[in-house]
């Protein structure tokens, strides 16, 4: 980095070597779905950071006569491509609130230093809550705008690469963030009506119960939600159950299962639903990752 002097001040300039291979995003989902249990093997064919607001059971990663570990909250786990895991979420009493992005292109990142152990992954320490805040705003940027949705999701995985790289080493696999946790914000009622719509989503919910919820009118709720958010509670109800589907097809997951915990009455609707965002019907948005094929951002 130099600083040139001119008549107008310093500039500022900065150069690097160029990179072959940048990282791409391919899915972004946030929300929270019904805990599947014990799962089967779990393979990618791609990077994953897989990410827990709230403890989310244990999970093993490499081989099956590796120890059981627990998932706390504020504990994301960064996976190679090919690198196995294992979930248990049988202890869960609540809905799982998570994050999960897969990408290509983690090795020409520098991702490579924090997975190259006897353990095969890197767990991330999160105690500032500042890789899940990230998460949740890269998935909510590929909302905007369709297909252009990607370019502010893309930006938000080359900021959260950062956070990664900036991580301080404590352990085999284990890798931190910040420091220790500061006061949480008061929710805003964009926040409170997220959070009751996810609580709910397996549920038929309507604006007036929303509303009662939290003591405000249906058109108070209305107005404040679309001006804080951009759009109406219901469309963000299809939204969240859209993410929640991804999330489970992504965990393997079946399209009955997915349905039922999503909200969606049958298989037949949850397609439908999922061809009108992606363009794709559930296995053929599934395939074009495993193809390394780009769909439309979630």
């Amino acid at each position: 980095m130099t600083a040139d002097n001119h008549a107008s001040g310093p500039v500022v300039r900065n150069a690097w070597p160029p990179r072959s291979g940048l990282p791409t995003l391919l899915a972004a989902v946030c929300g929270r779905w019904t805990h599947a249990g014990l799962s089967g093997r779990i393979v990618h064919p791609c990077w994953v950071l897989d990410y827990c607001f709230e403890p989310a059971g244990i999970c093993r990663v490499g081989r099956p006569a590796r120890a059981w570990k627990e998932r706390p909250a504020r504990v994301g786990h960064l996976y190679p491509p090919g690198c196995p895991y294992w979930e248990d979420t049988r202890s869960v009493r609540r809905r799982l609130h998570g994050a999960y992005i897969t990408f290509l292109g983690g090795e020409a990142a520098g991702l490579g230093a924090l997975v190259a152990n006897r353990c095969g992954y890197a767990r991330i320490l999160d105690p500032e809550d500042l890789l899940g805040a990230r998460l949740r705003q890269t998935a909510e940027a590929g909302q905007a705008g369709g297909e252009a949705g990607f370019w502010p999701a893309q930006a938000g995985l080359y900021a959260l690469i950062g956070l990664l790289l900036g991580a301080e080493r404590t352990g085999e696999e284990v890798w931190r963030l910040g420091g220790a946790a500061g006061a949480p914000a008061e929710p805003s009622l964009g926040m409170s009506v997220r959070a009751y719509l996810e609580e709910h989503l397996t549920e038929p919910v309507a604006l007036a119960e929303i509303a009662e919820h939290l003591g405000v009118s249906v058109s108070s709720l209305s107005h404040r939600y679309k001006t804080e958010t951009g759009e109406t509670p219901m469309a963000a109800r299809s939204r969240l159950a859209l993410n929640a589907a991804r999330a489970l097809l992504l965990k393997g997951a079946a399209l009955k299962q997915i349905a039922a915990e999503t909200g969606f009455c049958d298989v037949y609707h949850l397609s439908k639903a999922f061809k009108r965002a992606e363009g794709l019907s559930p296995r053929a948005w599934l395939k074009s990752l495993a193809g390394g094929l780009r769909p439309s951002p979630p």
